[in-house]
């Protein structure tokens, strides 16, 4: 009998969302998860069909999430719990991209699987954030912000896998404002 109540309430954790550790996620609802409520219906679609397309040509699975905050969590460990519990990317392959976005830490993070590391290492993710989603952001447009930055890594995405994305140029890059002085 109370084996039968462990696994009870263990199911019942588990079908919550809740991670091994303890961590509770959102279930994933395609391949743009909305839950701050920060990103247009348009922009939101054309997210979408690119992440479909790229993952029909590639394999690759991209996801975009907004959260409205990490618990208390670290950007870092939250991408990567989340990228884990839902199981982006084929799971012989490790080929997956997370774009994340907290809105109340106000974080944004590119998680990379591990078979994609050697085309979009962190020195090109963080690149990619600087020039295409920080200066939307920084205006308050995130959908643009995240559109940008994902049209901009399936580019990579796509040339490495030697294919072509139906319409979509990579967008140019915008300068932001020197920081260093």
């Amino acid at each position: 009998m109370r084996k039968w109540i462990v696994f009870a309430v263990l199911g019942f954790v588990v079908s919550l969302g809740a991670s091994p550790q303890g961590e509770r996620f959102p279930e994933p609802e395609g391949w743009v998860n909305d839950f701050a409520d920060v990103i247009p219906s348009d922009e939101e679609a054309k997210m979408a069909a690119l992440a479909g397309e790229v993952e029909r040509k590639t394999g690759v699975e991209m996801a975009v999430v907004t959260v409205e905050n990490m618990g208390g969590m670290t950007v870092e460990a939250y991408a990567t719990k989340l990228y884990q519990n839902w199981g982006i990317g084929k799971r012989e392959k490790d080929n997956g991209v997370l774009f994340l976005l907290a809105m109340a830490e106000r974080k944004v993070r590119i998680e990379v699987g591990y078979d994609l590391e050697g085309i979009l290492p962190d020195g090109v993710s963080g690149e990619i954030l600087d020039a295409y989603v920080l200066p939307d952001f920084r205006t308050g447009d995130y959908g643009s912000g995240l559109y940008r930055g994902l049209v901009a890594v399936a580019g990579i995405v796509a040339e490495d896998a030697g294919v072509q994305i139906t319409g979509y140029e990579r967008p140019a890059r915008r300068s932001r404002p020197s920081e260093r002085g």
